[in-house]
C-alpha cells in the first residue's frame, strides 16, 4: 500500500502549476488554438486519466516558498484552503495523472491522425492561408476567437503535478 501523502510531506506540486479547463478539440478553429497554446513557453494540453482536457501552464506559485512550503498558508486563498490531500493528484494517481499530453505541433498532428480528421485540418488550413482563398488567415482566426476560447475555460480544482 502506498504511504498516504499529505501536505507536511509534500513538496509543492500543486503549487507549480495552472490548469483550465479544455474543450475536447473537434474542428480546425480549435486544433488552431490548441496548437497556438502549445507554441507558448511552458505550456501543454493534456487529458487526464477521467478523460478530461485541461491547458497546463507550468508556473510555481508567487507564495511557494524555497523550502516549498505556502509562504501564506494561514491567509491562503480560498480554492487552496479548500484542496484537500485526499483529492491530491500524488496519492490519487502516482505518475499516471496524464493519459496524454500535447507539448509540439507533432503531437496534435499524430493525434488528428488517429481521429481521422489530419487531411480534412490540412485542406482547412491551405484554404485560408491561400490569399485569394475565402476564409480567414491563421492570425485573424485566433484574433476572432480570443473571445471564445476565455468563454471555453474554467478554473480546474484538481491540480496536475
Amino acid at each position: 500500500m502506498a504511504e498516504e501523502i499529505t501536505c507536511e510531506k509534500c513538496s509543492g506540486e500543486c503549487c507549480k502549476d495552472v490548469s483550465i479547463y479544455y474543450r475536447e478539440p473537434k474542428r480546425f478553429d480549435d486544433f488552431e488554438i490548441m496548437k497556438w497554446l502549445i507554441a507558448h513557453k511552458d505550456v501543454c494540453v493534456y487529458v487526464d486519466h477521467k478523460g478530461v482536457w485541461a491547458v497546463e501552464v507550468k508556473t510555481p506559485c508567487k507564495f511557494l516558498g524555497q523550502d516549498s512550503k505556502c509562504m501564506i498558508y494561514p491567509k491562503r486563498y480560498t480554492l487552496c484552503r479548500d484542496y484537500s490531500a485526499s483529492e491530491c493528484l500524488m496519492s490519487e494517481c502516482p505518475g499516471e495523472y496524464y493519459s496524454r499530453i500535447f507539448r509540439t505541433e507533432e503531437d496534435v498532428d499524430i493525434y488528428m491522425k488517429e481521429i481521422g480528421f489530419y487531411e480534412e485540418y490540412l485542406k482547412e488550413k491551405a484554404r485560408r492561408e491561400n490569399p485569394a482563398g475565402k476564409g480567414p488567415s491563421t492570425h485573424e482566426l485566433i484574433a476572432e476567437k480570443k473571445e471564445e476560447a476565455v468563454q471555453a475555460v474554467q478554473p480546474v480544482i484538481e491540480f496536475s503535478q
